[in-house]
């Protein structure tokens, strides 16, 4: 939530979007997960690609928002810190269509 509050602050509300390049579906096995996420960092690790404070055991999601609802659930949080609904629905999908149809047309 700070990080899309710090988005918004920084370039304005019509600048902020939820990109994502992922499924909705849930991760079933969240030990495997963070597991197979810190073989991957020791592997860079010993490959000399590590990226600069890469640390084992986080993973490339929030545990709390994944699955079906995920983005329902941040449409809430969002409502709940106080943000309006149409600053909520320009984050989660507004944006990316005007910008969308403004390169591409409509």
């Amino acid at each position: 939530m700070r990080h899309i509050e710090h988005a918004v602050k920084v370039c304005g509300e019509e600048h902020v979007g939820i990109g994502t390049d992922g499924g909705t579906t849930a991760v079933d096995d969240l030990d495997a997960a963070y597991e197979a996420a810190r073989r991957e960092v020791e592997a860079r690790r010993r490959a000399g690609i590590g990226a600069a404070g890469e640390r084992p055991g986080v993973v490339p999601f929030i545990p709390d928002l994944q699955g079906p609802g995920q983005f329902r659930k941040l449409a809430d949080m969002l409502l709940a810190r106080g943000h309006t609904s149409e600053r909520v629905e320009r984050i989660l999908g507004r944006n990316a269509l005007r910008v969308m149809s403004e390169v591409w047309g409509e």
